[in-house]
């Protein structure tokens, strides 16, 4: 396994698979510029001869192993961090579903979102009811950047010719009103709310508004802003926006300095309270 410097990473992080020796071939007939793309000679050592780049998402385990993270050509970037769209759809599967796909949809709000498509199992429910039950298992399992922002419930998945998800043709299909932003989150690690934090008027409208911000289907209140996939510039937005709906006199360093949102809220709240 290689990173992107074409170093080898060390055993338990994950790098791209390589596969080399005598079995591997030159490159593609007549195709020069596939085999500078996947065809590749260790600058370090030219002496092992030619690589294959395998697109691989790999991770060696202590007992010589491989363990499979998915395509590097799958891979987005969602607000600074890095996704495996693979992931995420094979955590869906695991909740019961038929099939899944995940795909990114550039141009929407500040900058790119997730969205999926499901295809339920027989006798699931209703398509809001799979996609409440569907968002809340995927809290439990997974850091809120890597949440899509709605899901589509589907007869069936539009293929490509290679019987993978069409992209495309998944793209034409996603509905921005689905059901996917009502969903309820549990709290982290399955731990119940804490008191005195149900949402009222002023912490439903800063929950709303760092779903916005974030762009994220949900929020609970023990999500850290920086973990949710926030950074300064959004730290600036919120805090903005926050300050012009509740009055309040927050800082970016209030929002990225906070616990968590419930803390974020309370500051929000001691912060109008001192201005009126």
């Amino acid at each position: 396994m290689l990173g992107q410097d074409l170093a080898p990473v060390p055993d338990g992080e994950r790098g791209e698979l390589y596969i080399g020796g005598p079995g591997v071939a030159l490159g593609y007939l007549g195709r020069p510029e596939l085999t500078a793309e996947r065809f590749t000679v260790l600058p370090d050592d030219p002496g092992q001869g030619v690589f294959y780049r395998t697109g691989d998402v790999v991770r060696r385990l202590p007992g010589g192993g491989l363990e499979i993270f998915g395509r590097l050509d799958r891979q987005v970037k969602i607000r600074g961090f890095r996704v495996e769209l693979e992931e995420i759809e094979r955590a869906a599967v695991a909740t019961g579903l038929a099939a899944a796909a995940v795909v990114e949809k550039t141009g929407e709000g500040s900058s790119a979102v997730l969205v999926g498509f499901v295809l339920p199992a027989a006798d699931a429910g209703t398509p809001a009811e799979v996609v409440a039950g569907l968002q809340a298992a995927l809290a439990a399992e997974l850091p809120g950047y890597m949440l899509p922002a709605r899901w589509t419930v589907l007869d069936s998945l539009p293929l490509g010719p290679t019987g993978k998800a069409d992209r495309d043709a998944l793209l034409a299909l996603d509905a921005p009103d689905a059901p996917a932003a009502a969903a309820p989150k549990p709290a982290a690690g399955g731990a119940e709310a804490r008191p005195g934090r149900t949402p009222d008027g002023l912490a439903a409208e800063i929950r709303r508004l760092w779903c916005e911000v974030l762009e994220v289907a949900e929020a609970r209140d023990e999500d850290n802003f920086i973990e949710a996939g926030g950074n300064s510039i959004l730290a600036i937005q919120l805090a903005a926006r926050v300050n012009e709906a509740a009055s309040a006199d927050l800082g970016p360093t209030d929002v990225l300095l906070a616990a968590d949102l419930a803390e974020l809220t309370e500051t929000a709240r001691h912060s109008a309270t001192a201005r009126s």
